[in-house]
């Protein structure tokens, strides 16, 4: 026999196995419910892409900027050097000619000199030789350097232009960002429904006339 206790602890704990199912079940629901959904006003939606929009037309101009300098830079760079080279050039092979003119004469002359003319000779001749090394060794460094001036003032010309493409990069990316952003639906206000109140009739108590005795006048009195 089944007492009233134990039926009141079998009900109870079937219905806490059934509210942990119920939340079990619900549990999905709730956590898509949860998610964010974070919005902006069609104001500031405008407002940001407009502002991102701007940013990256100066951007673009900052960049286009840039590429003119590095295009200029490497035109005029080029002019100077290929006439400071041409004119280091001349002025070296014009003394490399003088030298070995000199050596060319030492030589014959060394063919007919005493001994003492020809250490003489000799001297001379290791002189000039060394004389021409020098110049030769003159004409491959200044173009050397000259190579690498250019290349360094092209390389900082470079850097600028690379960074305003970076700049260019990043603005479309605050664009994309903000043409991006969920705009939030306008709130439409529902119209507020007047309750009619309803006016309570007044009972309105009819008011019994007491009739008034009139008591008879004794004459004789």
């Amino acid at each position: 026999m089944t007492t009233p206790a134990r039926t009141r602890v079998a009900t109870l704990a079937t219905s806490v196995v059934l509210a942990v199912g119920l939340s079990a079940a619900a549990s999905p629901a709730l956590a898509d419910d949860t998610v964010d959904t974070t919005c902006v006003s069609q104001e500031q939606y405008d407002a940001d892409v407009a502002a991102a929009e701007e940013a990256l037309e100066a951007a673009r101009v900052e960049a286009k900027a840039a590429q003119v300098a590095f295009t200029s830079a490497v035109k005029q760079s080029r002019k100077p050097l290929v006439a400071q080279v041409k004119a280091q050039r001349a002025e070296v092979l014009a003394s490399v000619k003088a030298h070995r003119d000199e050596l060319r004469e030492m030589s014959r002359a060394f063919g007919k000199a005493d001994r003492a003319e020809k250490a003489e000779l000799r001297a001379l001749i290791a002189e000039h030789r060394a004389e021409l090394r020098d110049a030769m060794r003159m004409l491959a460094g200044g173009t050397k350097a000259l190579l690498a001036s250019l290349k360094a003032e092209l390389k900082a010309v470079k850097a600028a232009w690379d960074t305003a493409r970076g700049a260019v990069r990043d603005a479309e990316g605050a664009l994309e960002a903000a043409d991006a952003a969920e705009v939030c639906e306008p709130v439409e206000e529902l119209p507020t429904e007047e309750t009619p109140t309803e006016e309570t009739p007044v009972e309105e108590t009819p008011v019994e006339e007491t009739p008034v005795e009139e008591t008879p006048v004794d004459p004789m009195a």
